[in-house]
């Protein structure tokens, strides 16, 4: 009886960890992704500032000044689209994989539930059992008592009976 609950609690415990571990390695490694991302971010941005400062520097007049601000705005432009794009395609696994773990959870959830239940049910049946035994012991010892505490006042009704008569 008592095994059986420590077995479900036992489940659901080692369950719990499991799903709690998966998520800490998995916002660890959401951490290393923005991390890595907000690097190739920066690092870019650098990069073409630097190519378009050299750019202007060569430009003669206000029309490839205007030329060079077009190209690097849409070299941005392109590359920060696809970063973005990677990063979303990045969220949608992480999200798939979050849903995954919570499903899991919910599953074992379930499953501790049903234990829990079937222990419980378990324990109300034995308890059930012992009852009429239980019952007629109790009713044993308050009988035996009640003879008890009979035999030891007839002695004292006996006297006062006897004192009564004379």
């Amino acid at each position: 009886m008592a095994n059986d609950m420590a077995n479900v609690i036992k489940f659901y415990s080692e369950n719990a960890y499991n799903s709690t571990r998966k998520l800490n390695d998995l916002n660890l490694r959401i951490f290393e992704i923005f991390t890595s991302k907000q690097a190739e971010f920066l690092k870019s941005y650098v990069e073409l500032g630097t190519q378009h400062a050299e750019a202007m520097s060569k430009a003669r007049t206000p029309a490839e000044i205007i030329v060079i601000n077009q190209e690097t705005v849409n070299e941005v432009s392109k590359e920060w689209m696809n970063k973005l794009r990677e990063v979303g395609e990045m969220l949608t696994d992480i999200r798939d994989e979050m849903f995954s773990i919570a499903e899991e959870a919910v599953q074992y959830t379930q499953a501790s539930a049903e234990q829990t239940f079937e222990a419980g049910k378990k324990m109300a049946s034995e308890a059930a059992e012992k009852i009429p035994h239980t019952m007629e012991k109790a009713s044993n010892e308050v009988a035996g008592m009640a003879k008890d505490v009979a035999e030891k006042s007839q002695p004292q009704h006996q006297s006062r009976a006897k004192a009564a008569n004379q």
